[in-house]
């Protein structure tokens, strides 16, 4: 398996643990896939910085309803230790319900050889959000 491969393969494991632990309401595990100087970019709200803040965040956005955030990866790249992923994302309700679909970019960060999420913006497909 090539450098790169193991890179994505890495990173998709880091967002498949992002659903689960949203979905779960296991908001440490959540909170553990960023760097402890994270940043969150929401749309429609002020900019999230740090663990503490993006606990809340979580905690926040399950309030709103939303269940479940599947994260559809679509474009890697690697620049070091710093990598970039673009993709869509869909949110659902506890029935199921599609609430929201959007699209995200992450610049995710390898801290001692283990990537996490450093920067997360994503906005809505909605008109006007």
């Amino acid at each position: 398996m090539t450098e790169k491969q193991d890179t994505r393969n890495s990173i998709t494991e880091i967002y498949e643990n992002f659903m689960s632990a949203f979905k779960s309401g296991d908001v440490e595990t959540f909170t553990g896939l960023y760097t402890d100087d994270a940043q969150i970019f929401p749309p429609g709200n002020d900019l999230v910085s740090g663990k503490p803040a993006i606990r809340e965040l979580a905690k926040a956005v399950k309030r709103m309803g939303i269940h479940e955030i599947e994260v559809k990866p679509e474009r890697f790249e690697e620049y070091g230790t710093i990598a970039i992923v673009t993709g869509k994302n869909v949110m659902k309700g506890s029935d199921g319900s599609v609430l929201d679909t959007g699209k995200f970019v992450d610049v995710l960060k390898n801290e001692d050889g283990q990537w996490k999420l450093h920067k997360d913006i994503w906005n809505s497909n909605k008109p006007g959000e």
